[in-house]
């Protein structure tokens, strides 16, 4: 396997890099200079082997190990029980990738479909599949004429041989989210130092907006509504009022 080190300041999104035993990419890299104290390097990293993600931590002057990857772009040919074919539009070679690769694009593949796969060492290792894909439905029966209050369904079939439409999101955001780590938060308290900096008080990021009070007890009485120990008056708020928001960040 061909490696080559550099500083983990030279770290980028997209990068192969093999770290105590492990290796994998980063969907994730975050330059961090806190107050006090040097500067640091955040990533998150994809293993090749588990699939899983994890954050790692480097010191700006830190080395790392960086894997020379290979990208190619495929379109998919067949599939059989041993494996999944695609072809180098290039060389008009057959490629096989294993079926665990793109577990998680069952009955979405069809046949030219181009997609995006990464090797190491000429090893297929993850695959990316275009933003968007059209499916033909061959099969889609009526639902049952005049049950309208149950809003009947049958499932329909995709040329794939996919069935029941109504799973499909899941799947589509399951691949998504393949290696990301997805953290909610309720509110400030809930957050570490990091993430508080990260997402709120970061001075090359966060957005200051003066707020003028002109009449404290209406100030006073809004707080007490909608930040108060009653919910049916915020809630009733909130419905009232939804239509009127701007500029949310959700």
């Amino acid at each position: 396997m061909s490696v080559v080190t550099v500083v983990a300041s030279n770290l980028r999104r997209g990068m192969a890099i093999k770290y105590k035993g492990d290796s994998g990419i980063l969907l994730e890299v975050e330059h961090r200079s806190p107050g006090k104290g040097a500067g640091f390097v955040q990533v998150i990293m994809r293993s090749f082997a588990s699939g899983k993600s994890k954050d790692l931590r480097f010191a700006a002057s830190e080395k790392a190990e960086i894997i020379q990857t290979d990208r190619q772009k495929l379109e998919f040919s067949y599939s059989d029980p041993s494996g999944i074919y695609f072809m180098d539009t290039t060389t008009y070679e057959t490629v096989e990738l294993p079926k665990e690769l793109l577990s998680d694009y069952d009955g979405m593949l069809i046949e030219n479909l181009v997609c995006e796969v990464l090797f190491v060492e000429g090893k297929p290792v993850s695959v990316e599949l275009p933003p968007s894909i059209e499916l033909l439905v061959t099969e889609a029966p009526e639902g049952l004429k005049g049950d309208t209050a149950n809003n009947p369904t049958k499932a329909a079939k995709m040329e794939t041989g996919l069935e029941d439409l109504r799973g499909l999101p899941g799947a589509i955001r399951s691949a998504g989210e393949k290696g990301l780590k997805i953290t909610r938060f309720k509110g400030l308290g809930e957050m570490n130092a990091e993430e508080l900096r990260e997402t709120t008080l970061d001075p090359a990021n966060r957005t200051l907006l003066k707020v003028n009070l002109t009449d404290a007890g209406t100030a006073d009485e809004m707080f007490r509504l909608l930040m108060g120990d009653k919910v049916e008056p915020r809630r009733e708020f909130i419905e009232k009022h939804a239509l009127d928001a701007r500029n949310l960040d959700i």
